[in-house]
């Protein structure tokens, strides 16, 4: 399922018409989740991914993303260990706010498919669910071709793995690495 969801994004934006520039590339951000039980248990942390744009015009472009997040924790009550992987996979839509200079500012917003799984002495607990994500940010061009993005997001997605509704979004602030072409 995760592999089909990466391969129907990857090849939906290789079909899009040859016009634009795309790029991608690696990333990594600081993840705090907004949900308190959920940082409680598993703290803030580093998630990992990628990401691959597409420009349709000086302003407006799309975006397909996949990231990693991995935490281990303590239950609340019996204070035995449990594990969790998120996976969000998402696209969207981002506005350049300059079109000219080393420098420019974004803004942009998509949908993403959470993928849940928890792992503990209990069970395991797994879930899927679509979100929605915003993110504010800037790309630095450091050479022809190699860009430097930083940005912040904030992303919401409901699931309800076992008897319980957490939202497993959150503020996520970061950057990475792309290769435009």
């Amino acid at each position: 399922m995760k592999r089909r969801i990466l391969v129907v994004l990857f090849l939906g934006c290789l079909a899009l018409p040859a016009a634009g520039t795309a790029s991608f590339g690696i990333k990594v951000s600081y993840f705090m989740p907004s949900e308190q039980v959920f940082k409680d248990i598993y703290g803030s942390g580093p998630m990992f991914g990628g990401e691959f744009g597409f420009s349709l015009s000086d302003r407006v472009g799309l975006w397909a993303d996949g990231q990693y997040y991995s935490g281990t924790g303590k239950l609340t009550y019996t204070k035995e260990e449990t594990k969790l992987t998120l996976v969000p996979i998402g696209a969207g839509v981002r506005v350049d706010l300059l079109t000219k200079g080393a420098a420019r500012p974004y803004v942009g917003a998509g949908v993403r498919c959470y993928i849940y799984k928890e792992t503990n002495v209990i069970g395991t607990a797994e879930a899927n669910g679509v979100g929605f994500v915003g993110l504010v940010g800037v790309n630095l061009r450091l050479a022809k071709g190699i860009i430097l993005d930083l940005r912040a997001a904030y992303s919401s997605c409901s699931l309800t793995p076992a008897d319980f509704k957490i939202n497993v979004g959150g503020i996520e602030l970061g950057g990475g690495l792309a290769v435009e072409f």
